[in-house]
């Protein structure tokens, strides 16, 4: 990782970690208590470290976070806060969720997740979500659209998706032979854009519900209109391409780019 990319990083992070934080204080205020959800990644690692200094124990001790992925367990732990599972939350809702992201386009309504492998209890988390907020450093993923896929169904998911003029890579693992397996189970695999298309894909409201309806796909990392806020970190600072205030689903985007 360059140092501009973890300057980014952090100037992201420490740039919504106040609101963040004040959004924990309300919920614990009103309700006793305050229901997270964490992502995965590089940029939660940051942002975890930095939730930990900056939150106080009193504080910490009322929060139940929900996970991702195995990695966010243990940042949880760690933190001092409660590991939990969303079906204890309050109506299956949670106050805020906290993620980052492989590509965002230049609206924050499109946004591309997966490269932990990790998108389908992301995007489980993200939906269950009253405030779900997108962090963002410099650094660009451009591998694709990863797919959670079950084993058996690959070369009929490989072949609907060559349908849709669209090549399927296979994720190779690392310290093993074969695929990237998810916490779940499921082969990884990145959907890449026609080579026509300069490395862009577009139409992805289209393409959304194209591979979601794929027998065999689990769920892919295209995150259309969720996030609430997306954070963008640069070396000099910061910039927001969506408000909080603003609904899921509310206002016109761009629909390529990614």
């Amino acid at each position: 990782m360059s140092s501009q990319v973890a300057k980014s990083r952090d100037n992201a992070v420490e740039a919504i970690l106040p609101q963040i934080i004040e959004t924990i204080e309300k919920a614990i205020s009103l309700n006793g208590s305050a229901w997270l959800g964490i992502g995965t990644g590089t940029t939660i690692s940051v942002f975890m470290e930095k939730l930990k200094a900056r939150l106080k124990s009193d504080l910490a001790k009322n929060c139940f976070a929900v996970s991702t992925s195995f990695q966010s367990q243990q940042l949880i732990i760690s933190s001092g806060m409660t590991l939990a599972a969303l079906s204890q939350a309050p109506n299956a809702e949670l106050d805020i969720a906290i993620d980052g992201a492989d590509e965002v386009d230049s609206s924050g309504s499109f946004i591309i997740k997966g490269g932990g492998g990790a998108h389908l209890l992301e995007k489980i988390v993200a939906l269950s979500a009253k405030l779900f907020i997108v962090i963002v450093d410099s650094d660009k993923w451009r591998k694709g659209i990863p797919l959670a896929i079950v084993p058996e169904a690959y070369p009929l998911v490989k072949k609907e998706c060559e349908k849709m003029n669209f090549a399927l890579v296979l994720r190779n693992g690392s310290g093993k032979i074969g695929p990237v397996i998810s916490d779940q189970g499921h082969i990884v695999a990145d959907l890449q854009p026609p080579s026509s298309s300069d490395g862009v894909f577009c139409g992805l409201m289209d393409i959304e519900r194209r591979l979601s309806s794929i027998t065999g796909v689990v769920e892919h990392g295209l995150f259309c209109k969720i996030a609430h806020l997306v954070v963008v970190g640069s070396e000099t600072g910061f910039y927001i391409l969506k408000h909080a205030q603003v609904q899921p689903f509310i206002g016109v985007a761009t629909d390529c780019g990614l």
